[in-house]
């Protein structure tokens, strides 16, 4: 059995080139430009793709994000963070164990995106503010 649930791209559920962020005021989030049309999902890390090249690079889910100091301001797309959610397949996040994540677009949110998670045993009781979904659409087959 397994269920799913639906996270905001936010400081507490996501890591900034590694980094978890404190706080909305956290400059490595403060500065992330989520309304750039420069924003790109991608499962791959551009160093890798240039090393390895598409075969062999190694999987990595994350947001491309331009990325400017806050008190810089924002005037171009030079810098870009890689915005990883912080669960991971295989692993626990939350106390249970990951079955598979993906990162969504959702234009209802701002940021525009959402992370889903599979996670592997029995729901827990509705939380507030948390989506949870019987089907697993786009992560593989229906658990039951």
């Amino acid at each position: 059995m397994s269920f799913e649930m639906i996270f905001p791209i936010e400081p507490s559920t996501v890591t900034v080139l590694g980094y978890r962020p404190r706080d909305a005021a956290d400059a490595r989030w403060a500065g992330l430009h989520f309304g750039s049309p420069h924003v790109k999902l991608r499962s791959q890390s551009t160093l890798m793709l240039s090393c390895l090249g598409p075969k062999d690079a190694p999987y990595d889910l994350h947001l491309a994000v331009p990325w400017s100091h806050p008190d810089d301001g924002y005037d171009d797309e030079d810098c870009v963070y890689r915005v990883r959610p912080r669960a991971s397949a295989g692993r626990k996040w939350l106390g249970r164990k990951v079955e598979a994540v993906a990162i969504e677009p959702d234009a209802t949110r701002f940021p525009p995106w959402q992370i889903r998670v599979r996670f592997a045993g029995n729901p827990p009781l509705a939380q507030a503010g948390v989506t949870r979904r019987a089907e697993t659409e786009g992560l593989g087959e229906r658990s039951e």
